[in-house]
């Protein structure tokens, strides 16, 4: 349970966690006038959700009050499990590698000027070009591309109320 909580709260920590997050930045540019860099994003979230990292394990374990309160053997489960997985192959550190250098990308942005969708279309590139990532098995995701496409229409949508000034 705690788990599943926190994965909305690490998405929103980042402006690129989740796919609504620049949505909302696209709709305060266009709509307010409000430019949110990665950082200003970051900077903004970060407090709000290291209070909810702090609280939501205290709130779950009072509400969920598990049976089991103990688990001394977890430790030495993890470690053969993570020995059993062996050491990083040559693929999973390209991936680690190039996202590194994506949310370098992301939280220099200020600095460097270049936006979220650059940096993300930038470490898709990368990961094209390096091999981690091919493109048949890319075709396969339908949940991922129902998902760019529904929020294609969203995005257009609110382009479109907001240039009418349906939303001022």
């Amino acid at each position: 349970m705690v788990c599943f909580q926190f994965t909305p709260i690490t998405g929103a920590i980042f402006l690129t966690g989740m796919a609504a997050n620049p949505l909302v930045s696209s709709l305060a540019k266009s709509s307010l006038g409000v430019e949110i860099t990665w950082s200003g994003w970051f900077i903004a979230a970060v407090v709000p959700a290291l209070v909810c990292f702090c609280l939501m394990p205290l709130l779950v374990y009072k509400l969920v009050n598990p049976e089991l309160k103990r688990t001394p053997e977890a430790k030495v489960m993890g470690r053969e499990a993570l020995s059993q997985l062996g050491p990083m192959t040559t693929t999973e550190k390209k991936v680690a590698f190039g996202f590194l250098l994506a949310l370098v990308g992301w939280g220099t942005s200020l600095i460097t000027g270049l936006s979220a969708t650059s940096v993300g279309l930038g470490l898709a590139a990368y990961l094209f070009a390096v091999g981690a990532v091919d493109w048949k098995a890319l075709l396969k995701d339908h949940a991922a591309w129902d998902t760019v496409i529904w929020f294609s229409v969203i995005i257009s949508l609110a382009t479109g109320l907001s240039d009418l000034g349906f939303i001022k």
